[in-house]
């Protein structure tokens, strides 16, 4: 997953306004993989690794107090990627 995890651009504001849609659309992707991936190595009845804390912490998640909180956030987050990938596919196709 380090692969992955080296191109995680989270500041959707940002990615709007300084990044092409087909760069957006890429940047984009590789987030809802890593979420997916990350959303289906997750327990929240085993302890979090320090690799899942550091992806965590890079979606903006800080507190691992709560696993269904994390699992929360993690779906909303997932969602709003999708939701914005879906509208750009539609915009360049």
């Amino acid at each position: 997953m380090d692969e992955l995890t080296n191109n995680i651009t989270t500041n959707t504001d940002y990615l709007k306004h300084h990044i092409s849609d087909k760069n957006r659309v890429k940047i984009l992707e590789n987030n809802i993989g890593i979420l997916n991936k990350l959303c289906s190595c997750l327990n929240p009845y085993k302890d979090i690794t320090d690799e899942q804390k550091k992806l965590l912490e890079k979606f903006h998640i800080h507190d691992f107090h709560d696993p269904f909180a994390i699992t929360n956030k993690l779906l909303v987050i997932l969602e709003d990627f999708v939701e914005e990938y879906r509208g750009l596919k539609e915009i360049n196709n």
